[in-house]
């Protein structure tokens, strides 16, 4: 990747939110020749935080290849949203792509039908048995993407039994079985709930994130209720370039404008800091 560059990638990744929405202002085309100038790991950042139908128009601007190694650094949740914008036709070689361990979590997510809870779950969360260590479920944890309030427990048939807080986990010695610890968890949402319904379950009112199950109560994975209320509303439209021609170069020169921008209220907050007004001192 072009040196100039560099400067940027730091932008994309301290700034997502930001470079995403000056991407989605572009067209689909435009952004590509950017994400490919990318390193993987970076392009994922910035892919994760588009629109996903942007996202996936993106993707299908891209070589194949560069398409799979970014959809391989998402996670499975975020992949299958994405995917489902492809049509099946083009979204097959894409997910042949992702490796093998989290292509099996993005299959199971793209068979359920959008309108439902099950849709939209990240199913890449740490279960584990009873008669699991604190050490074991420690280690888990620090494995896993994403941030966690507690893991939860599962037995032979992947049936949810209970859960055991993080800030249990670090308080309590390696070798403590976690069935020691095992809170019971009587909330669960039921994968195959339609999402309007679930958005209005009471459970949300105790916690924010919230185990989902199937009919036999084995563990799908789970679902947060800000996912939920992006699942129910579309996609926001984008605006189109005025331009298709937009090169690399000129994102590059967008991205530097907003950092900026950026600087430039970072820098005023700092000298505020050390001169302050004289009634303030």
């Amino acid at each position: 990747m072009p040196p100039t560059l560099d400067l940027v990638r730091a932008y994309l990744n301290t700034h997502p939110d930001s470079a995403a929405d000056a991407l989605e202002t572009v067209t689909p085309e435009a952004a590509a020749e950017l994400l490919a100038e990318l390193p993987p790991d970076d392009a994922a950042v910035i892919a994760m935080h588009m629109v996903p139908g942007f996202t996936a128009s993106c993707l299908i601007a891209l070589d194949p290849v560069s398409a799979g190694k970014i959809l391989d650094r998402m996670s499975a949740r975020q992949a299958a949203m994405v995917l489902r914008h492809i049509d099946r036709t083009s979204r097959g070689p894409l997910v042949a792509l992702i490796g093998r361990a989290r292509r099996a979590h993005v299959s199971l997510i793209l068979r359920q039908p959008m309108q439902i809870v099950a849709a939209w779950i990240d199913t890449q969360v740490p279960a584990l048995r009873a008669e699991d260590t604190v050490a074991i479920a420690r280690d888990r944890v620090a494995q896993a993407d994403g941030a966690f309030d507690r893991v939860f427990i599962v037995d032979a048939g992947y049936r949810l039994l209970g859960a055991v807080p993080v800030r249990i986990l670090l308080q309590q010695a390696p070798e403590t079985n976690l069935s020691d610890l095992m809170e019971p968890q009587p909330d669960r949402l039921m994968g195959s709930l339609l999402i309007h319904v679930a958005l209005d379950d009471p459970s949300w009112q105790k916690s924010d994130l919230q185990p989902v199950v199937d009919a036999s109560g084995k563990f799908l994975g789970t679902i947060r209720h800000a996912d939920l209320r992006r699942a129910y509303l579309p996609d926001a439209p984008h605006a189109t370039a005025s331009r298709a021609e937009n090169s690399a170069i000129e994102l590059t020169h967008m991205v530097y404008l907003a950092l900026a921008e950026t600087m430039n209220v970072t820098l005023g907050q700092i000298r505020n800091h050390r001169n302050p007004a004289e009634g303030d001192r």
